[in-house]
């Protein structure tokens, strides 16, 4: 709502939801995951739901 990079946000936040579904797709383990993606284990790791809270503090979603 009269954000000028809504857009964007909501582009990251979808794409970052697709990367999540791959890896669960894939049942990666969190070390896997790291390896894989090239993310730290620990932003993995410091979610107890979906990894999407943790997103913002890895850069992919700035909301």
């Amino acid at each position: 709502m009269g954000d000028p990079d809504a857009d964007t946000k909501q582009m990251k936040a979808f794409l970052a939801a697709e990367i999540i579904a791959a890896l669960n797709r894939r049942h990666l383990t969190v070390r896997a995951a790291a390896e894989v993606t090239g993310v730290s284990r620990r932003i993995f790791r410091t979610s107890a739901t979906p990894i999407l809270p943790s997103l913002p503090s890895i850069g992919l979603c700035g909301c």
